[in-house]
């Protein structure tokens, strides 16, 4: 009889074990690495709460691959690393990014999307569906996962 005893104690404490993994399972951040993604609002600089939609030929974009994060801002394509613990990141400001001229605007937004990924201290993923956001946990991007393999060129 002691032996049952132990036994249905075992049973007990590994079906409490695998509960509590499964609930810690679930509710685990989504992580970055290997993941592409494409850009659907950027706050404005002059309007905080609207978000500027970039022209479909210009969409920027970012690929998290092997710690780096890369892809095309608009107008130029850019690379920098990354580290993401949890939900924190950080994204190096000094990237490095190719020199192409392009209307004023495109270039005002694709400033704003880099500059928005350097100040990046927070990220979400929600289904198809990636926020970036600051260290107050301001919005700074939003972008949508992307089913392209080619994002980042």
């Amino acid at each position: 009889m002691h032996r049952g005893i132990q036994v249905s104690l075992l049973l007990a404490g590994w079906l409490a074990l695998m509960g509590c993994r499964t609930m810690t399972a679930s509710s685990e951040v989504q992580a970055l690495e290997g993941t592409a993604w494409t850009l659907s609002s950027l706050p404005s600089v002059d309007a905080p709460s609207a978000p500027i939609v970039p022209p479909a030929a210009g969409r920027a974009n970012a690929r998290f691959e092997n710690g780096r994060i890369a892809g095309n801002d608009g107008c130029n394509r850019y690379s920098a690393t990354y580290e993401e613990t949890g939900s924190t990141i950080a994204i190096d400001p000094h990237m490095a990014a190719t020199r192409m001229a392009c209307p004023p605007e495109v270039m005002e937004r694709a400033s704003a999307f880099t500059s928005a990924l350097a100040r990046a201290r927070r990220f979400r993923i929600e289904a198809d569906r990636l926020e970036l956001r600051s260290e107050t946990d301001a919005l700074l991007v939003t972008f949508v996962r992307d089913g392209d393999s080619s994002a980042a060129n």
